[in-house]
């Protein structure tokens, strides 16, 4: 239960504070939500950023850091993957 609670919190966070931009800027909910099964932080935004909250989104990226060191994601990085919803 930890981990979908933790996609689902941050999802709920994202979308609140990011959906809109992201929309505009062509992300995929593969992108966002998606996850990689036996994988886990290996999908998309929502499962790498896990309860990070540092997150800036400009130019079709997401930068965030954790313990000091600076990750990055990419628009149209994982659009195949199936959201986390539809999960095993």
């Amino acid at each position: 239960m930890g981990r979908w609670q933790t996609l689902y919190d941050c999802a709920a966070w994202w979308l609140e504070n990011f959906a809109r931009r992201a929309a505009w800027e062509g992300w995929s909910t593969g992108d966002v939500f998606g996850i990689r099964p036996g994988y886990p932080a290996r999908g998309g935004l929502i499962d790498q950023l896990g309860d990070n909250r540092s997150l800036v989104m400009a130019d079709g990226g997401a930068r965030w850091r954790s313990w000091g060191i600076m990750s990055s994601y990419a628009a149209g990085c994982s659009p195949h993957l199936e959201p986390f919803w539809k999960g095993q």
